[in-house]
């Protein structure tokens, strides 16, 4: 089930390339690294793993000599993840120019590496039943609604548990800089959402999409303040008020919402289950979230969308 604050959504544009090193000469043409030698190796690197993203950097680049010469450009002290982006996302404004409203969606990918003994920065990305080493990796991208082709990357927040530190807290170490201190769960998420706004024209209006890690009150109150449209994966069972004006919780009243129609999807293979086609009844509705207990006392319900599937 979502919650939708978003209207309609409709725009051309998006962009898809079958040559590969042309559109990495076109994304990576205003990088600078001060070092033209780096500029060189990162547009050789983008062809090479642009052409085979599911495979390792190894087996990507082909040689150990370019593989080796990877490794070094990673590691690099002039290397930055805001370097490597900055020419892309020049480029993504300039698809952006007509657009009136664009999908921004963000997710975070879980990077564990178990078959390498020798690493160094990892963080516990586990859970009380598991003790799991790695980095989350939390991307904000933008999205064609009608190509499903991605517009661009928007932001990109490479997140690390401090082992050493209180184990809710959680670090953002963007890359080679200085740790940033993440005091909640929703940071992530409007961090990532204000990186997008600062890449969107004045008078294009962002439809942010996000999974339940964003089920915030404040969040979605701060969204329709701004004026941005947003779909949030509900994951609690808020109290709400019905359209009649009576008290209920969201999870439960959505169950009887009415039916629009249905659809068709395909489920794919998962482990000995094998994939098979789905009937989805969509129902959707429209109530008021109200404020909980830890938000000021002053502060006015959220009307929203719901839309159950």
């Amino acid at each position: 089930m979502v919650l939708d604050f978003s209207g309609d959504v409709g725009l051309v544009g998006g962009f898809c390339y079958a040559d590969v090193s042309q559109y990495m000469k076109d994304e990576f043409q205003f990088t600078d690294f001060g070092d033209k030698r780096l500029d060189d190796r990162l547009l050789r690197i983008g062809v090479a793993l642009g052409g085979a993203p599911s495979e390792s950097i190894p087996r990507a680049c082909g040689d150990w000599a370019s593989t080796k010469a990877t490794y070094r450009f990673f590691d690099n002290e002039n290397v930055t993840p805001e370097e490597i982006l900055s020419s892309h996302k020049e480029e993504m404004k300039s698809r952006l120019k007509w657009v009136k409203k664009v999908p921004v969606v963000s997710d975070t990918t879980y990077l564990t590496f178990p078959s390498h003994p020798s690493k160094e920065g990892l963080g516990d990305i586990g859970n009380s039943k598991t003790d799991v080493e790695g980095v989350l990796v939390h991307s904000t991208i933008g999205v064609h609604p009608e190509t499903r082709r991605m517009i661009g990357v928007m932001d990109q927040q490479v997140l690390v548990q401090d082992q050493e530190q209180d184990p809710t807290e959680t670090c953002d170490t963007n890359g080679k800089d200085e740790s940033i201190q993440l005091e909640s769960e929703q940071d992530k998420w409007i961090r990532g959402d204000k990186e997008a706004i600062k890449m969107l024209p004045e008078e294009t209006r962002p439809i942010f999409v996000h999974d339940r890690g964003a089920d915030d009150f404040s969040l979605f109150k701060k969204l329709k303040e701004e004026g941005s449209g947003f779909v949030i994966r509900a994951s609690q069972n808020r109290c709400i008020k019905t359209p009649s004006g009576q008290g209920n919780y969201l999870l439960d009243w959505s169950k009887n919402l009415p039916e629009i129609g249905q659809t068709e999807i395909h489920i794919q293979q998962q482990g000995n289950r094998k994939g098979r086609d789905a009937t989805l009844s969509i129902q959707t509705g429209t109530c008021e979230l109200l404020p909980p207990e830890k938000v000021p006392q002053d502060t006015s319900p959220c009307q929203v969308n719901v839309v159950r599937a």
